[in-house]
């Protein structure tokens, strides 16, 4: 077992309590990599800055980088709440990645009244994609709470307004068929679901789509027998990802759903927006608000 493997599977069995040497291990995996680019010797590297022999002797491997990146992604959803979060986001900043943007504002929002730590992680992990906040010609210090705070602030709010002057493409990803034993019933009740979501964001000045609006009357048109049969198979899914190339954003809702996980692993690899509660769109407030 690789090293890639050890370590997701560390972070998605054991308490974060005993996660530090995992994220340490993951951190410098990522930065090996990175290192790796350039034109510096990256196991030289390790040696000068006393990295773990197992980190050293572990092949890069784009595949396993993939796979830690995901699970170190849950992990943070996982225990936002927990102090090894800010950790997780320290080792996802050595990527560099700017998929993981819409990862680290979401944990922005989270701790921007609560753990300074954490938060200090985010800013830093955000600086890491080029990105300054409003105000930040010092530099940051984790020691500065109320500076962090502010700036966390002032970029935020940067960000909302940019989002709500204009309106969104946004598409709605819930369960289709998870969970229903293919129950047509259950099935129309999801998309009902969907729908009665998209009718919100609508409301809001966006445009909703739901890719169950789509492929199900090509589905019928197209022939086919029975969910899931090749016909079936042949568009639902591929026009799922033909529309979210259109989209702004990904608003994933309901509960457990490989299709709708995989919308949002692809948005988030496009660079869009995903918002996991409809609150968190702008301009869409809480019922009764």
């Amino acid at each position: 077992m690789s090293l890639y493997d050890e370590l997701s599977e560390a972070l998605e069995n054991d308490p974060p309590e005993s996660a530090q040497e995992v994220l340490l291990n993951a951190a410098f995996l990522f930065e090996k990599a990175v290192l790796s680019a350039t034109a510096q010797d990256p196991d030289d590297f390790a040696r000068s800055m006393g990295w773990p022999p197992e980190v050293i002797e572990q092949e890069i491997s784009e595949e396993g980088a993939r796979k830690l990146r995901d699970a170190l992604t849950r992990f943070i959803r996982q225990w936002i709440e927990n102090p090894a979060a800010g950790l997780a986001v320290w080792a996802l900043g050595k990527l560099h990645d700017p998929t993981l943007k819409p990862l680290f504002d979401e944990v922005l929002d989270h701790h921007l009244e609560r753990d300074p730590n954490v938060l200090f992680q985010v800013l830093m992990a955000l600086q890491n994609l080029g990105i300054r906040m409003p105000g930040d010609e010092q530099g940051l210090s984790v020691h500065e709470v109320e500076r962090n705070r502010s700036l966390a602030r002032s970029y935020r709010g940067s960000a909302v307004n940019s989002s709500r002057a204009r309106s969104l493409m946004i598409l709605v990803a819930g369960p289709y068929r998870s969970g229903t034993n293919d129950d047509p019933v259950k099935m129309e009740a999801n998309v009902t679901a969907m729908t009665d979501i998209a009718l919100r964001l609508y409301r809001a000045g966006h445009l909703p789509v739901v890719g169950e609006w789509f492929a199900l009357p090509l589905v019928e048109a197209a022939g086919s027998q029975k969910v899931g049969d090749a016909t079936f198979n042949e568009i639902f899914h591929p026009i799922a990802h033909r529309l979210l190339e259109r989209c702004d954003a990904c608003l994933r809702i309901g509960g457990a759903s490989q299709g709708a996980d995989e919308m949002v692993r692809t948005a988030q690899a496009q660079g869009k927006q995903v918002f996991y509660r409809l609150e968190e769109v702008p301009g869409c407030a809480p019922e009764g608000v």
